[in-house]
């Protein structure tokens, strides 16, 4: 799965390379961890993840990078 945000202290993380049947509530379950979740936009393959702070959404690339979901790979 490829993560990365967008442009310098941006609140959004897209979640790239996701398994085809994987849920907006698993998602959720897995970014909560890192602060408060506004929104969340699942696509087939990728998501957006919209975090309240923008050091929530640093955290969460940082702490995924090189984990696994759902038994696929997350990059960054």
């Amino acid at each position: 799965m490829l993560l990365e945000t967008f442009p310098t202290m941006s609140t959004r993380v897209y979640f790239g390379k996701l398994p085809r049947d994987v849920r907006e509530s698993d998602i959720e379950k897995l970014a909560d961890k890192f602060g408060r979740i506004k929104d969340v936009r699942l696509c087939q393959g990728f998501a957006f993840v919209e975090f309240s702070d923008a050091r929530d959404a640093a955290d969460c690339i940082e702490d995924l990078h090189d984990t696994r979901f759902m038994g696929e790979r997350y990059l960054s």
